[in-house]
């Protein structure tokens, strides 16, 4: 694993003009905790980035609606990679707006199949919209989920859902993660599974990626790959790690995603992100680091 570089910024004193610094963040497991916590830390952190210029993108399978409750306690960001990158937002105004015309959406067809093979494995499936979650029927695994997202619920016949699905979850015991596999070995190849925890599979149509989508938002911004820091745990932040030009994994990151990240935050550090952004502010943006009140 390679230790990040200085970074030839541009900046006036290497005889340049600054240029656009981007961090895109995974949010469950990097921005927050693994109990859905935003530290003290953490906070300040992304609010000492973004004061000194250095945009702030959060890169999540949750949907908009789901973020609501990040933001309330984070304050504002300036753009959101959603459900692991079939939508790309921008924020301006307290409000969300769409930053690209081109989404990505799973076929009726699709989302009828996957239902099926689901239910016959017994796993639980819930249909991602901007609006909420279909899921279908009750369920005690999405409503757990769902407890800690905010998103609204509805119980809807996956049939008789009118409008845009982004992704799909599937979800299974932890003892059960067998079959979670055995549903990703059978999807058509209109649709791609990757893992974001070992018992949650989600589900977007073929070739759409966190790394994707943050591909075809830096160029349409003009945004180089050696001016985007990315930070993750799991494995659908690889595709990101893999197209920027400096990436972090966590502490607990899964084993492929500490592979493929550039850098990793040491080993029992307990302020995960805010370690990451420490590590990007002097060695890639030059910028003061934030202030520091964790061992």
């Amino acid at each position: 694993m390679d230790v990040i570089q200085p970074f030839d910024s541009g900046r006036p004193e290497d005889g340049g003009s600054t240029p656009p610094f981007l961090l895109a963040t995974d949010v469950d497991g990097t921005l927050l905790t693994r109990d859905y916590r935003l530290l003290p830390e953490v906070r300040t952190a992304i609010q000492h980035v973004r004061t000194n210029g250095i945009m702030v993108m959060l890169a999540t399978a949750r949907g908009p609606a789901a973020l609501k409750v990040v933001l309330r306690d984070l304050g504002e960001v300036d753009y959101a990679i959603c459900f692991g990158g079939a939508l790309v937002l921008q924020r301006a105004g307290g409000a969300w707006t769409r930053a690209s015309s081109t989404v990505h959406t799973v076929h009726k067809s699709d989302l009828v199949r996957v239902w099926e093979l689901a239910k016959s494995l017994s796993l639980a499936v819930g249909a991602y919209t901007e609006a909420g979650v279909y899921i279908g029927s009750p369920n005690p695994w999405f409503e757990n989920e769902l407890e800690h997202t905010g998103e609204p619920v509805f119980p809807t016949e996956f049939s008789k859902i009118a409008e845009p699905v982004f992704k799909l979850l599937v979800i299974s015991e932890p003892d059960r993660i067998q079959y979670l596999e055995e549903l990703r070995l059978g999807l058509p190849p209109t649709l791609e599974g990757v893992y974001s925890h070992a018992n949650y599979l989600e589900i977007m149509a073929a070739g759409v990626s966190k790394g994707q989508a943050l591909e075809a938002f830096c160029e349409s911004e003009g945004i180089a790959s050696t001016a985007v820091a990315t930070a993750g745990d799991s494995d659908n932040d690889v595709s990101m790690f893999l197209w920027s030009g400096h990436s972090a994994s966590m502490p607990d990151s899964s084993p492929a995603a500490r592979a493929a990240a550039k850098w990793a935050v040491p080993a029992g550090s307990v302020v995960g992100l805010a370690s990451a952004i420490e590590h990007f502010a002097s060695s890639l943006w030059r910028i003061p680091t934030p202030p520091k009140n964790w061992s």
